[in-house]
């Protein structure tokens, strides 16, 4: 049976009636006809209300007047109270990990040996991104575990002043940027406008082997007999530890013109890290998908084209991002799906630091999957 508990409280001259109905939602949730008889006695209790007693929670009060005295009423339903452990892994969620990998794409060619500043290949600058991101999400909130990396290179002279090293490998300046970000949006107040937040860890790395360093060198070596670059990174590398935090608005709409659906998202974000520096992200997204063409639904559509533009500007470098993508839900079960997609965009870089003033066309590679509970 439902357990009902009714508390009348007096405060202050203005006498404050708070009425509480709580239930273990787990052991013995309320039916319709639970609610029902709760909400009569509970409108029988309190008197005659400006407008009815619902189901919103406490957030929703209600004034009477009676005379001299301006009285509240509240009626709330109590959820059962969570741990930090329940709501960060709520087993309600829906659960989703996201890879994407950036390659400026062009493996084969050589840059100039004499004249290295001069780009004839694309493997320099932004040469190399990697994001993975696991997030959970519910009615109230998103929150998303995100590791980024984004490698810049340059050639440059070894220590015996040659271009190339004696097997043949070239000589680069590596300078990779890598964050680890805990994401967060809240959507208890509304699902179209949310609260966000990010707070991370940003590691600069020089010459170091880093997540982005270890792939290229991975992957250059697997395509030697196709005569793939191949290079030596310099000696004496170096790396910096910055906190970052960032908090702001992100703002969704959404429409369906037949079976097409149409969506678009704009934030906002800006904070500061650990060194003074302020922080600004904005990012703008806008898709159009089959909908429910195929029988599928909005989120798992057939076939969907996505443009995205992202900015970020901090004491340190300006850096812009744009991308096109088109990519399919190959799979969309009644709990699982599987997405993939391809894109390409421009990488824009401006800092102090020369490594990083590029200028780049990115190849995209965006593979999803998604978990219902």
């Amino acid at each position: 049976m439902l357990k009902v508990l009714f508390i009348a409280i007096l405060l202050s001259a203005q006498a404050t009636t708070k009425l509480n109905l709580e239930y273990d939602a787990k052991k013995n949730p309320p039916g319709e006809a639970d609610i029902k008889l709760l909400m009569n006695r509970a409108n029988q209790r309190l008197g005659s209300l400006q407008k009815p007693v619902g189901l919103d929670g406490c957030e929703i009060d209600y004034a009477i007047d009676r005379e001299v005295n301006l009285e509240q009423d509240y009626v709330c339903f109590l959820p059962p109270k969570k741990t930090f452990t329940e709501w960060v892994f709520d087993p309600n969620d829906a659960v989703s990990y996201e890879l994407v990998k950036a390659n400026d794409g062009n493996l084969f060619n050589v840059r100039n040996e004499k004249n290295p500043n001069k780009k004839l290949s694309n493997d320099t600058g932004y040469t190399l991104g990697v994001n993975a991101k696991a997030s959970r999400e519910n009615t109230e909130r998103l929150l998303s575990f995100e590791m980024d990396s984004k490698l810049y290179t340059a050639r440059t002279k070894g220590p015996d002043g040659q271009y190339k090293t004696s097997a043949g490998k070239y000589y680069i300046d590596t300078y990779e940027i890598s964050r680890i970000n805990v994401n967060f949006e809240d959507k208890s107040r509304s699902d179209n406008l949310r609260a966000v937040g990010r707070v991370g860890l940003r590691m600069d790395s020089t010459n170091s082997d880093g997540v982005g360093a270890k792939l290229q060198d991975k992957w250059h070596d697997s395509l030697d007999r196709y005569k793939g670059l191949r290079y030596e990174q310099l000696a004496g590398g170096s790396s910096d530890m910055t906190l970052e935090a960032e908090v702001g608005l992100k703002k969704i709409l959404e429409a369906d013109l037949g079976q097409i659906h149409c969506a678009a998202a704009g934030t906002v974000m800006m904070g500061m890290d650990s060194k003074g520096n302020p922080l600004l992200t904005t990012k703008l997204e806008a898709q159009v998908s089959t909908g429910t063409m195929g029988g599928r639904s909005p989120s798992t559509p057939l076939f969907l084209i996505k443009a995205l533009q992202e900015a970020h500007i901090n004491g340190r470098e300006r850096s812009t991002d744009q991308r096109l993508e088109l990519g399919s839900y190959v799979y969309a079960g009644k709990n699982i799906s599987v997405y993939a997609g391809l894109g390409r965009g421009r990488h824009v870089t401006n800092a102090a630091s020369q490594i990083l003033k590029d200028r780049e066309m990115i190849n995209y590679i965006i593979l999803k999957a998604n978990k219902k509970f």
